[in-house]
Parts: C-alpha cells; sequence; structure tokens
C-alpha cells in the first residue's frame, strides 16, 4: 500500500516518484504522483491496449477524490516500434489531474499517439499546461468519453491536434481555455457524439474536422447548451473530408447550441463591375456567410 504525506505545494515526497523505465505504473490509489522529466522508451506489450502508455489510471468503484500527476521536466516518449497509444491513459470511472507545470512533451517517431486520454471514462480529465507544449507526429491528445479540460497549453500535431470521440452511449465533451494550436493539421476533430465547449477559449478561430457524415435535412449537435454567438465565430470551419458544413446556432427547450448540417448552395449572379468588357459573371453563395465563392464565367459572343 502507498503512504501519502502531507508536503508543500510542487515538492513530492519521494515514495510518490514513478520511475522513468520504459514500464507501464499502473495506479486506481488516490493522491499525488510526480512524474520525472527525461526520455521515456515505453515498451510494446502483449495487448494494443497498453502499448507505448507509462501511466495507467485504473477503474476506481468510489470515485471519490482525484489523482494529480506532476510533470516536473521536459519529457521525451520514444516508444518501441508499434508503441502507439495514450502515454498517460485513464481508464472507467475516474478523475485525474494533469500538471504540466510549463514544461514540454514531445511524442517522438514509430508511429506514436498521444500525450493522454481517456478509454471508456465517465469522469474528468484537467491538463493543466502552465504555459507547455505537447507535440506530437499524429494527435496531441485523445478522448473517447467524459470530460477533458484542457489549460493554458499550445498543441503542435501533425495531424490532429485534439481528437474527442464520444460513444454511442457517452457524450464525450472538450472544454478549451487559453489554448493554442500551432500547426496542427486540423486543430480538433469530433466523433459522432463529441461536443466542444469554447465559453471560454480565447485563440484564434479553430479548425474541426468530424468523422461522420449528415444526411440531408438532419442537423447535428457539437456544443454544450447554453452558447453565445460569440461562441459560433471561435470556429473557423468544419468538414468532413473536401465537404464542408454548414455551422449555426439552433435553441430548443433546453438551451442554444452550435450544429452541423449539410451545405446546401443557393448561388446568386451579378455581373463583376471590375470587368471593363463586361464578359464576366460573378457568383457568391447566399447560405455561406464566412466563404464566398467567386465563379467567373466567360460569356461567348454571339456569333452569327
Amino acid at each position: 500500500m502507498m503512504v501519502f504525506t502531507q508536503v508543500p505545494v510542487n515538492v513530492f515526497a519521494a515514495d510518490t516518484n514513478i520511475s522513468s523505465d520504459g514500464s507501464t505504473y499502473y495506479t486506481s490509489t488516490l493522491g499525488t504522483y510526480n512524474l520525472p522529466g527525461g526520455t521515456y522508451y515505453t515498451k510494446k506489450y502483449s495487448t494494443w491496449e497498453n502499448a507505448g502508455t507509462k501511466v495507467c489510471v485504473q477503474y476506481n468503484s468510489s470515485k471519490i477524490g482525484t489523482i494529480a500527476l506532476n510533470i516536473l521536466g521536459d519529457v521525451i516518449n520514444n516508444p518501441e516500434k508499434n508503441g502507439r497509444f495514450d502515454f498517460i491513459r485513464a481508464d472507467r470511472n475516474t478523475d485525474v489531474t494533469i500538471n504540466m507545470n510549463g514544461h514540454t512533451f514531445t511524442y517522438s517517431g514509430n508511429d506514436v499517439y498521444s500525450l493522454c486520454g481517456f478509454v471508456e471514462n465517465s469522469g474528468t480529465m484537467t491538463i493543466n499546461g502552465s504555459g507547455g507544449t505537447i507535440v506530437s507526429d499524429k494527435v496531441g491528445l485523445n478522448s473517447k468519453e467524459g470530460v477533458l479540460n484542457v489549460n493554458d497549453a499550445t498543441i503542435k500535431a501533425n495531424r490532429i491536434g485534439i481528437y474527442n470521440k464520444g460513444t454511442e452511449l457517452k457524450e464525450a465533451v472538450l472544454k478549451l481555455k487559453n489554448v493554442t494550436f500551432e500547426n496542427c493539421g486540423t486543430d480538433v476533430q469530433l466523433g459522432s457524439n463529441g461536443t466542444i465547449d469554447l465559453s471560454e477559449y480565447n485563440g484564434n478561430a479553430i479548425t474541426i474536422d468530424i468523422d461522420y457524415n449528415i444526411n440531408d435535412g438532419k442537423k447535428h449537435r457539437i456544443s454544450p447548451r447554453g452558447v453565445s454567438r460569440d461562441d459560433l465565430n471561435k470556429i473557423k470551419f468544419v468538414r468532413n473530408s473536401d465537404k464542408l458544413y454548414r455551422v449555426d446556432l439552433r435553441y430548443d427547450e433546453e438551451g442554444q447550441y452550435i450544429y452541423l448540417a449539410k451545405h446546401v448552395h443557393k448561388w446568386n449572379y451579378v455581373l463583376d463591375n471590375s470587368d471593363e468588357s463586361g464578359k464576366t459573371i460573378k457568383g457568391y453563395c447566399s447560405e455561406e456567410e464566412r466563404v464566398n465563392v467567386i465563379i467567373r464565367i466567360q460569356i461567348l459572343q454571339q456569333q452569327k
């Protein structure tokens, strides 16, 4: 049994240290743990669930209290080949806080995945970056269920900054505060039951990919209720592959929310006054307020 003693803030008892070797550290015991900086060579195990994972927070039947993990220096995870899951993983019914303390976490090489993620989780994971940076060849952060709070961090991911999936039965809620996305393939990807809360987000308008399609006439909610038009303006666009979706506000008895719908083009055409020859028509789509598509059509002169 692990014994925890009360210590000053940012000073941790020696028996809470997690080793910097490649083995996975499992725990379901509440308390504070610290993770040293350095390079981690996480191992490939016999099952994909724990491949590349350094810290695994296991199922907690009581779900009373929080497990806090403090990162004490810059971390590089360089897993064995195909070690590709989350460096920090939280399973069902757990509340986890990760304090980056301004450090940089880098996932490097060998088809790697993300810093941390939820798997079948009904709890809350909070990442306090304090100015820290998450760098990944693929995905910065990954959440399947529960609530993921990301505060005061920069995310640099070649493919997806944050993947917030959700499942058929449980919603995954992503909350952003003081987060910067840099050079991400897409800032956020949402699954069919993933939503995003931008009420405290104050960065540049974000790009969102979705991993599902929306049928004609359907509206799909991607935010909690109670949002404002300011939240809508924090989204640059939403797409699936090369398909852009309409993004707008809707109100029901539970409150206002952001929804997606399949975009329907309604074109308007006017003569382009900038062309003195009078041979160019300008076309624009009236339903898409933020993206003006200009089509130039050469008018052929009638010839006898």
